[in-house]
């Protein structure tokens, strides 16, 4: 019955909400708490205000659509373009998996309710450590083998949270002497020191404009560990790059660079072995302006493809031979020819070659 009393309140001050402009004027209104340790307890964010309305007012109530959360607010009055807080606390206890909470905020001089959000993700703390984490790597357990980034963009630097356990009777904490990073790879533990027999996130950071590079990319990460290990704990780390493209207006987009292919599958049939195949595929730039070839990239060694390509010009086109060695390969096979441009609409096209090898 509560509860639907309370939805009941909350539906009622949404309509205020979104009927006028409040008169508070928030640094942010939703608040992204990311990954939450669920052993870690309470997790608190703050929310800071303006009054810009045109008399003193007073934070009255604060409303939250769940038992989980709960608010403080500056008690005082707050002036004409003075500033006020409103802190909202999150419990994690039993409650995995993602969530949003909604937290209406009522003030002294209106009948609107201003809106605030929390959103994150708990991370409950498993049963089983060794079963739930069962790689180790010297003193550390984590869940992959392999950090993959997913999709990065070239002009950004892309951050990953990556659980970690210590399995050790003492504090741990990466010993950056011994650091073997890349240039556009930053590491980090959170907390600094990971408590013995606790969680805690690697924090891995990515620089794709630093990498300089598109498509599918894989480093290597080592670090030791102090106290140290006896080991070097090494990572690979997988991305794949796609470049930044501004916002573009209809007008642009019609003048913009446009690629077309003759065929997205190129179907060799049945071959041999002990063949080397080659086919042709006509590229034309159906745009007005130069379209630029960033890169070409296969999946294989055993494909190439020739001439090297640099530049078309409004409505040129090319016709490129593409290779296929099938040496040591049997059975139904797929090569992929991925062609990187400055096509602002398919910046990356992909060509399959299929074939049956016998």
């Amino acid at each position: 019955m509560f509860r639907i009393i309370l939805l009941a309140v909350i539906s009622s001050l949404l309509y205020f909400t979104t009927s006028a402009q409040s008169i508070l004027q928030w640094d942010k209104q939703t608040a992204d708490l990311g990954m939450i340790l669920e052993e870690n307890g309470l997790v608190a964010v703050d929310f800071t205000f303006t009054n810009k309305g045109s008399e003193k007012l007073k934070i009255t109530e604060i409303i939250a659509d769940c038992g989980c959360t709960t608010g403080e607010f500056t008690q005082d009055s707050v002036s004409i373009d003075a500033q006020g807080k409103v802190q909202v606390t999150f419990d994690p206890h039993n409650r995995p998996g993602e969530f949003s909470k909604m937290i209406l905020v009522k003030n002294s001089t209106s009948a609107q309710a201003d809106t605030l959000f929390i959103t994150g993700q708990v991370l409950a703390m498993p049963v089983n450590v060794e079963r739930y984490y069962p790689i180790q790597i010297g003193f550390l357990r984590v869940r992959q083998k392999t950090i993959e980034l997913g999709q990065v963009i070239n002009n950004s630097r892309t951050t990953k949270n990556i659980e970690v356990y210590n399995a050790s009777e003492d504090s741990l904490a990466i010993d950056y002497t011994s650091v073997n990073f890349p240039s556009h790879v930053a590491v980090s533990f959170t907390p600094t020191k990971l408590a013995p027999k606790s969680r805690g996130f690697m924090t891995v950071a990515y620089d794709g404009a630093k990498k300089g590079e598109l498509g599918f990319q894989q480093d290597l990460i080592s670090f030791k560990t102090s106290p140290d290990a006896g080991e070097y704990y090494q990572w690979p780390l997988v991305a794949y790059i796609n470049e930044y493209f501004s916002p573009l207006s209809k007008k642009e987009l019609a003048i913009a660079p446009k690629l077309k292919v003759s065929a997205l599958e190129i179907e060799l049939g049945n071959i041999s072995a002990d063949q080397v195949v080659t086919k042709s595929l006509t590229l034309k730039n159906d745009g007005k302006q130069n379209l630029l070839f960033r890169k070409v990239e296969t999946n294989c060694v055993c494909v190439t493809v020739s001439p090297t390509l640099d530049v078309l010009q409004p409505g040129e086109e090319i016709v490129i031979s593409i290779s296929f060695d099938p040496k040591d390969r049997f059975g139904i096979d797929h090569k992929f020819i991925t062609f990187f441009t400055n096509d602002p609409q398919m910046p990356t096209l992909t060509v399959t070659l299929k074939s049956t090898i016998q």
